[in-house]
């Protein structure tokens, strides 16, 4: 038997789910079950980071910090000290670190969902590429 080499995809590089949405989720409802009104309910932001990026961080606390000037349109998850009151600590999933931001005045409250590639700068920093749009309140979403 002989064997032939296929051709293959390029690999992906690894992305980081963003969402921006009310009520912590967007599961639906239960059959027979009215939807959730969810007006008024500030959205709030979370990001998953797959462990394969992050890997172990020697940081406990970290908080979001926003580019701009040249570095506008992105957005940066930085390992802080322990004090820090800006600083959330992630929920350790099996295949991800997720930070819960909460509600970000500076996104506004138009809700939103994505993936977007992700980027390991030092031990404890994370570099992800967003619509600068999004940081913007009158400007239109990407």
């Amino acid at each position: 038997m002989a064997f032939e080499t296929l051709e293959i995809a390029q690999k992906e590089p690894p992305t980081a789910k963003i969402s921006y949405l009310r009520g912590g989720g967007a599961r639906s409802p239960k059959p027979g079950k009215p939807a959730k009104n969810l007006d008024g309910v500030k959205p709030k932001l979370k990001i998953s980071i797959p462990t394969t990026i992050c890997g172990t961080a020697k940081a406990k606390i970290f908080e979001l910090q926003l580019g701009s000037g040249n570095d506008a349109g992105k957005i940066r998850i930085s390992g802080c000290k322990s004090g820090n009151a800006k600083g959330i600590e992630p929920a350790e999933l099996k295949h991800a670190f997720t930070f819960n931001f909460g509600y970000v005045p500076k996104l506004g409250d138009d809700i939103f969902e994505d993936r977007r590639p992700v980027r390991k700068i030092t031990e404890d920093v994370y570099e992800i590429d967003v619509p600068p749009s999004w940081f913007m309140p009158n400007a239109k979403n990407d």
